[in-house]
């Protein structure tokens, strides 16, 4: 896990320092990377924020619309108008700063440690 191409993925501990496995934790740790991505482009977060596609969240976080929705809005995204997921203004597509496929393959790893089959 230390070795991902994001980067160390978030861990969820409890109290007594065992890694919590729940869709709150889960929530929690893809949200903390997408927050990561967007902040970390401050060029393109300042000139307009990005919108994402959340159709294809939804393919990665395991076809659950209510986990991604909660993920989205955990991570500053909201519905505008016309009823896109966007983050500030929404002018720039996600795939602006970040590779998608990776982002993907984070996305199904957390999905595949907090819902194991």
């Amino acid at each position: 896990m230390n070795s991902h191409i994001m980067g160390r993925l978030p861990i969820t501990k409890n109290n007594n320092g065992e890694r919590v496995r729940n869709d709150n934790a889960l929530v929690y740790e893809a949200a903390s990377v997408l927050r990561g991505i967007i902040t970390r482009q401050k060029r393109w977060s300042a000139a307009g924020g990005f919108r994402a596609d959340f159709d294809w969240f939804k393919r990665h976080l395991d076809e659950d619309e209510v986990l991604t929705q909660k993920v989205l809005t955990a991570a500053g995204f909201a519905l505008n108008k016309s009823g896109d997921w966007v983050w500030r203004r929404g002018v720039w597509p996600l795939s602006k700063v970040a590779d998608l496929a990776d982002l993907g393959d984070a996305l199904v790893s957390l999905v595949d440690i907090h819902r194991p089959l």
